[in-house]
């Protein structure tokens, strides 16, 4: 589960605990969808029965999705060599 992040402006930050080291995730690309309405209230739904607020459930599925279908491929995912690094 990625952590809550708060917003600054148009930066994010998020403080991820990983085995007691803390470590700051800048965010600030911006990524725009279009939706039905419907999609809109069952995502936010969704997102709040997982206690996430809706852009960071909505990050947490697309990353999954990544993950699976560029591993399929056999690209490598940059995303996961950046957090790999902060280990």
């Amino acid at each position: 589960m990625w952590p809550q992040p708060s917003h600054i402006g148009v930066f994010c930050v998020a403080i991820v605990a990983t085995t007691g080291i803390q470590s700051i995730i800048m965010r600030s690309a911006l990524i725009k969808i279009r939706a039905t309405q419907t999609e809109k209230e069952a995502f936010e739904r969704a997102s709040s029965l997982a206690g996430l607020s809706l852009s960071a459930w909505v990050r947490e599925r697309l990353r999954r999705t990544v993950i699976r279908e560029l591993t399929e491929a056999g690209i490598q995912i940059a995303f996961l060599q950046v957090m790999e690094g902060q280990d």
